[in-house]
């Protein structure tokens, strides 16, 4: 890598000191890595949608932290509906009637 830094640096005409230089230290690694990792929280993600009732998507883009909430949202919203419609009949089952000649 160093390697190529350097021949950048020869074919730009430029120091190859006065280049940006890997962290030496491991905090330094690590605040790097942090200073990334919250960047990847402003990224920009887009997913296609269908639209219910239509052929047609819609494009929705929204950054990761708001795609694991939405996520988040839908599953405990789904779990939420298991939870208040799970009547079980006589015969076992969810949803299962009343026992009848059927």
């Amino acid at each position: 890598m160093l390697l190529a830094i350097a021949l950048a640096a020869a074919v730009a005409g430029t120091d190859p000191a006065a280049l940006p230089q890997p962290p030496s230290t491991p905090a330094a690694a690590t605040q790097a890595a942090n200073t990334g990792a919250a960047r990847d929280g402003d990224k920009l993600i887009c997913r296609n949608e269908p639209i219910t009732g239509s052929r047609f998507i819609k494009r929705v883009c929204l950054k990761k932290f708001q795609w694991d909430q939405r996520d988040r949202d839908t599953e405990q919203y789904q779990q939420g509906i298991m939870d208040r419609s799970g009547t079980v009949g006589a015969r076992g089952g969810m949803g299962a009637g009343p026992a009848g000649p059927f």
